[in-house]
């Protein structure tokens, strides 16, 4: 081997060192990107505190999202009612007291139990179509759970007037 060539050798190796330490040096960059992008994915995914049922979808993707939120989300494994009960009536109502709910229009009806009695005197959120009705009528909000599965045809009801009858 002449002098020449061992000095080329040498070039050579220096710099495939170098390729090699700048590949390298590309590669951790390269893995940090993927990680960076990696995490902005992962908080770029909306997530549900509940597994529920999508009620309603507020913004779409690509729009602002709004003070209301994303969407409505409920778990509908369980219903709740919320009764307007009359103030002059609330000493009637008790925890753990029986209830039977009766869908507007409906023959059948299910059963509840009071789980929460309200603190607040408000008034009525009530549309009366009855044009003598007491529209200033002061109410307490009362909240009973249904028993059992709730049947299908309240899934599609959220929201639904009912008639609440305390037993």
């Amino acid at each position: 081997v002449t002098p020449s060539q061992l000095g080329g050798a040498k070039r050579n190796y220096q710099m495939s060192v170098h390729a090699v330490e700048s590949l390298r040096s590309e590669l951790t960059e390269n893995a940090l990107m993927i990680a960076l992008a990696e995490n902005e994915v992962e908080q770029g995914i909306l997530r549900s505190p509940i597994n529920g049922t999508v009620l309603e979808i507020l913004v779409r993707p690509g729009e602002r999202a709004i003070n209301d939120g994303i969407m409505k989300i409920a778990d509908l494994s369980t219903f709740e009612v919320v009764a307007e009960v009359y103030e002059r009536d609330i000493h009637k109502v008790r925890l753990g007291q029986k209830v039977q709910v009766t869908l507007q229009g409906a023959n059948n009806s299910v059963t509840g139990t009071v789980n929460q009695i309200g603190y607040l005197v408000k008034k009525s959120q009530l549309f009366y179509q009855d044009a003598v009705a007491d529209r200033d009528e002061r109410v307490i909000e009362v909240r009973a759970k249904l028993d059992g599965a709730p049947p299908k045809n309240l899934k599609h009801l959220v929201n639904a007037e009912v008639r609440v009858r305390f037993k």
